[in-house]
């Protein structure tokens, strides 16, 4: 019985980090941006994609987007048009593209990535005691 428990034992690890949780983010936004790109592929593609995970809406011949779940806002505008496919592919990598130039958009992104900590932190209530 003891050479099962050593056996089984041997295996122990420390438990997976999910890639949600903890890390930068920037890094984390950008990654979510890139994910928008590959929603995009994939329902040009024919593919269904998780409708509440996407951005972008079909909207008056075209598509209206945000950027991120709970918009940032980019000069003073939270929704923004897109003629086609391509054209949001286009927008997704030019959000890409101002994460790297502009200091005042990455801090909105660690604000509201604080923000939403902050709320989910909260909403979990007061740790019970052993």
């Amino acid at each position: 019985m003891a050479s099962l428990l050593d056996k089984i034992t041997g295996r122990a690890t420390t438990a997976p980090k999910s890639p949600s949780l903890g890390g930068d983010p920037i890094d984390k936004f950008k990654a979510k941006v890139k994910e928008q790109i590959a929603y995009v592929e994939a329902t040009m593609a024919g593919n269904t994609v998780p409708s509440k995970s996407c951005w972008f809406k079909p909207f008056a011949g075209g598509f209206k987007t945000k950027v991120g779940y709970s918009a940032l806002v980019i000069g003073g505008k939270d929704w923004f048009k897109a003629e086609n496919y391509a054209d949001l592919v286009s927008f997704y990598n030019d959000v890409l593209a101002l994460v790297e130039e502009d200091d005042a958009f990455r801090k909105q992104i660690v604000a509201k990535s604080e923000e939403v900590s902050t709320r989910l932190t909260g909403s979990r209530g007061p740790k019970k005691k052993k």
